[in-house]
């Protein structure tokens, strides 16, 4: 079994923007669940003022 500093070695970790432009992708109801994915993922979906509008527009233009 690994120590935690092992798996957080192991943790990969994403620029912010390249995270977000993953996450304005995603259906809404996928977003709920992946704020349970981690803390940094929940502030991202949660916190951010700008991600809703971005999120908002993205879906707005697949739609047309």
């Amino acid at each position: 079994m690994l120590t935690k500093e092992e798996q957080l070695d192991n943790d990969v970790h994403l620029p912010e923007h390249v995270v977000l432009n993953i996450l304005c992708r995603l259906p809404f109801k996928s977003l709920i669940r992946f704020t349970c994915v981690s803390k940094r993922w929940r502030s991202l979906i949660i916190s951010d003022p700008q991600f809703g509008n971005s999120h908002f527009r993205l879906a707005a233009s697949q739609l047309r």
